[in-house]
């Protein structure tokens, strides 16, 4: 009697146990059916932007000698505006105009700055850009906050937002 108990307690935790990724992959699909308009960017869920308007949304992350980790309270900047990154790394520029160029950096005091150009069209409203930041050696840092954001050929509104950060 024992024995059938336990094998039938066994047959169902490994029921179970085979459930899990089909549950699993069910809800994540209704879930980007039933969000169209949303970007899922692992567990973040960002809003399609405002007609003629795009954002730059990503992670930072740093490397060390063992890896790649996410990099919190980063500083973000892309045309004029910025944003630091929250715990898991998660930034967003919002408000930027369509149809121009802009150089995203990342920064944070004891690393080594990154940069990388997007372009946001009517077509590709939304970019994502992870950087990644190398622990810079000297200790010293390159957090630079540039005060005239032209010099680094992106396109200004002359607004200075918060970007939204982690929500």
């Amino acid at each position: 009697m024992k024995i059938k108990k336990m094998s039938f307690m066994m047959l169902l935790f490994a029921f179970l146990i085979a459930l899990v990724p089909i549950l699993s992959s069910v809800s994540m699909s209704a879930i980007a059916d039933s969000q169209q308009d949303q970007y899922l960017e692992g567990f973040d869920f960002y809003q399609q932007p405002d007609d003629g308007y795009g954002a730059v949304i990503g992670h930072i992350y740093y490397r060390d000698g063992w890896g790649v980790y996410p990099l919190a309270l980063a500083y973000v900047q892309a045309g004029g505006q910025h944003d630091f990154s929250g715990m898991f790394g998660y930034y967003e520029i919002d408000d930027l105009p369509l149809d121009q160029v802009y150089q995203v950096s990342a920064s944070k005091t004891g690393y080594i700055t990154e940069y990388d150009t997007v372009e946001l069209t009517e077509a590709n409203p939304v970019a994502v850009v992870d950087l990644i930041l190398d622990e810079d050696d000297d200790g010293g840092g390159s957090h630079q906050i540039c005060q005239n954001p032209s010099n680094m050929g992106s396109s200004l509104d002359g607004d200075e937002g918060d970007g939204g950060g982690d929500r």
